[in-house]
């Protein structure tokens, strides 16, 4: 599957247990099916009600590369989501970006519905880090 010239690595939806649950996303990319060569790393997703729409940084735990995105959640929003793809990094010299969109199951104080897309870059320059 691709989106311009981005390939999409991983897509999925994944639920919250109730409206005050995180989620977390385990992530493993892989450049070729019979290859040694891929990249794993987690994806937390978490909700907020101050500061800024989109709010995201990476950092290791327990030795894994992790993702942490905190979503501040609009008012009388039922459904909301990322302006831009996020970068994140890269993997196999390509850039990896995220995309998500969020739709409350109900009230504002319900579960959530996260629909996420991961893409990687076609062509980009040798040498390019997360950084």
């Amino acid at each position: 599957m691709k989106s311009g010239k981005y390939v999409v690595a991983e897509c999925g939806t994944g639920l919250t247990f109730d409206s005050s649950s995180d989620l977390f996303l385990d992530v493993t990319l892989s450049s070729n099916e019979n290859s040694n060569n891929y990249f794993k790393f987690g994806i937390l997703i978490d909700f907020s009600n101050q500061g800024k729409a989109v709010n995201y940084k990476t950092e290791l735990s327990n030795g894994k590369q992790i993702l942490h995105i905190t979503l501040c959640e609009p008012n009388n929003s039922v459904a909301f989501g990322t302006k831009n793809p996020i970068f994140f990094g890269t993997y196999d010299n390509k850039n990896l970006y995220i995309r998500l969109w969020i739709t409350r199951m109900g009230s504002d104080d319900s579960a959530k519905r996260i629909d996420y897309a991961i893409y990687l870059e076609e062509n980009t320059e040798k040498g390019l880090s997360n950084e």
